[in-house]
């Protein structure tokens, strides 16, 4: 009884690691934030890093913000928009990307990977300074001399 009693714990101590395993290899998707419809969300694009190339030249200074970041699933993401908004003072910069999600289309079977997404949006800096970019959350600061 006692031996049988610990060979279920052990089994269903194996099957909730590898449930957490599963779970933790699945990244996240961010926060919805509009629903179009039953069958239709548009969210945050999931962001993985982005960098900010400053290209030395004389004024307007030309800045490039680069991101990397990706769909959960090629099938049923779509990029939505991108915006850029600034600060009154031009110092910060933020940068929303939303993805769609599609409705999904019965009997249409999709492979579970993500899908890389990379985007290049130039920014005209008018003046030296130090400045802000936040993408969909993530923050960075640089100086221009």
């Amino acid at each position: 009884m006692n031996s049988t009693l610990n060979s279920i714990k052990l089994q269903l101590s194996l099957l909730l690691i590898i449930i957490l395993s599963i779970l933790g290899c699945e990244k996240q998707i961010t926060k919805e934030i509009m629903m179009i419809d039953d069958n239709r969300h548009i969210s945050d694009l999931p962001i993985d890093n982005f960098e900010i190339i400053h290209q030395h030249k004389d004024a307007p200074f030309p800045v490039s913000v680069r991101v990397n970041g990706w769909f959960p699933n090629p099938c049923n993401y779509k990029h939505n928009e991108t915006k850029v908004m600034r600060s009154q003072d031009g110092k910060e910069i933020t940068i929303n990307i939303s993805m769609e999600r599609l409705p999904s289309i019965p009997g249409e079977y999709c492979i579970t990977a993500t899908e890389p997404y990379q985007e290049s949006i130039d920014l005209e800096i008018l003046s030296p300074g130090n400045y802000i970019v936040i993408v969909n959350g993530i923050s960075k600061s640089f100086r221009i001399e």
